[in-house]
C-alpha cells in the first residue's frame, strides 16, 4: 500500500497491511483483505468440502455488458477523463486488467481437476508486468476512434507537477512492477494458463465503447445510479 521503493516487483506473496488501510480509513480494501485470508483459513479446516484459489485483480476496464443500466466506478475513472472532470493528469501509474481476462482466469481455474497444482494458490490478475503511466491512458483516449473530437478536447493535456500522495503500488511517480508467471503459465505447471493478456489499448478502448453504447456520457450518471 504505497511503502515499496520504484525497483519492487509485485507477487502473490504480497498483501495489504491491515494497520495501514485502517488508517487510511480504506474500509472497501480492508474488507476484501479480511475476507479473503477468512476464505483460506475456512479452506484448511478439517473436512473442509471445497479446494481454494483466489484471483486477486486491480482496476478493472474493458466492456461493460449491454444495456448495463449501472456505471459501475472503474469505468466512471474512463468516464471521468472524457467528460474533462480530471483537469490535470496524474503522476502515477494505473494497476488495470481487462473483465474479459478476469472472467476468463476464474472460468480457467473452476475447471481444473481435483489434482490441479494450482489449487492453494493466489494469482494476480494484471495486465502489465509494468503498469501503464495515467497520461499513457489519457494518450490512448485521446487518439481513440470511439470519441468525437469535441470530447477529446476535453482531455486534460497538462501534467501535475505534484507527486500524489501513496496508495497503491510502489511510490509515485514510479510504475509498479508485478511478476505474472502464476497466471500466464500452463495448467500443468498449477498456472491458469491465460497465456497473454489483452493490451491496455484495446481494453481502454474497450471501455470507451460501451461507455457510449450505453449512454454514458456525464458524471451524473455515476451519482444517479449509487
Amino acid at each position: 500500500y504505497g511503502s515499496k521503493g520504484k525497483d519492487y516487483t509485485f507477487t502473490e506473496e504480497d498483501w495489504s497491511d491491515e494497520k495501514t488501510l485502517l488508517e487510511k480509513k480504506n474500509y472497501y480494501s480492508l474488507s476484501k483483505t479480511r475476507a479473503e485470508k477468512l476464505a483460506w483459513d475456512i479452506s484448511k479446516m478439517e473436512g473442509c468440502p471445497f479446494k481454494l484459489c483466489v484471483m486477486n485483480p486491480c482496476l478493472i476496464f474493458g466492456p461493460m455488458l449491454p444495456g448495463q443500466t449501472h456505471l459501475n466506478t472503474s469505468c466512471m475513472v474512463i468516464l471521468r477523463f472524457v467528460t474533462g472532470d480530471v483537469k490535470e493528469i496524474k503522476r502515477e501509474c494505473m494497476n488495470i486488467v481487462d473483465v474479459r481476462d478476469v472472467a476468463r482466469a476464474h472460468v480457467l481455474a473452476a475447471l481444473q481437476p481435483e489434482d490441479w497444482k494450482g489449487w492453494g494458490n493466489r494469482f494476480l490478475l494484471v495486465a502489465n508486468e509494468t503498469s501503464p503511466m495515467t497520461r499513457d491512458i489519457v494518450d490512448i483516449l485521446r487518439s481513440s476512434p470511439r470519441l468525437s473530437d469535441e470530447q477529446k478536447s476535453q482531455l486534460a493535456t497538462q501534467e501535475s507537477e505534484e507527486i500524489p500522495l501513496p496508495v497503491m503500488g510502489v511510490i509515485p511517480p514510479y510504475q509498479t512492477k508485478f511478476d505474472l508467471k502464476k497466471s500466464l503459465s500452463p495448467n500443468s505447471e498449477g498456472g491458469l494458463g491465460l497465456e497473454k493478456y489483452i493490451g491496455t489499448e484495446e481494453m481502454v478502448n474497450g471501455s470507451v465503447k460501451s461507455l457510449l453504447e450505453n449512454g454514458f456520457d456525464a458524471m451524473h450518471h455515476y451519482t444517479l445510479t449509487q
